[in-house]
């Protein structure tokens, strides 16, 4: 019997608690599955959004906290909390020319057929008159 199981004979029941042991293993398990999924999510990311997925970043945050429920017997409690932070969606970027309008008003002015998707700066400026030109 060692010095420790001594002192408190309730310790010879118990294990030193390790990441595998915390919610009897359900942790464990969940961090891995979020883990898997935060990889398929960065993929279809990338397929999805192709260039502008470019730096795009996801993040897989496990969170324990230790908390002394009562210093007197040392007894603690294990919180966890396990979040994912999936890439967003890349901002949509439209180009636009100011000009003086009929109006005579300045404003901004786009291409009808707007930008190509994946390369907002191929926007094509058109005089009304004159059909528009697609690149």
């Amino acid at each position: 019997m060692t010095e420790e199981t001594k002192k408190n004979p309730q310790v010879a029941r118990f294990v030193p608690l390790d990441l595998d042991l915390i919610d009897e293993g359900h942790f464990g398990e969940q961090l891995l599955e979020a883990f898997v999924e935060l990889q398929v999510s960065a993929i279809e990311h990338a397929q999805e959004h192709k260039k502008l997925a470019k730096g795009a970043t996801c993040k897989l945050t496990a969170e324990i906290t230790l908390k002394c429920e009562d210093p007197e017997s040392e007894y603690f409690s294990i919180k966890t909390h396990i979040k994912k932070t999936e890439p967003p969606k890349p901002a949509s970027v439209t180009t636009a020319m100011g000009q003086v309008g009929q109006d005579d008003k300045l404003r901004l002015f786009v291409k009808r057929t707007g930008s190509a998707k994946g390369n907002p700066q191929q926007s094509v400026f058109a005089d009304l008159a004159q059909p528009a030109a697609d690149n």
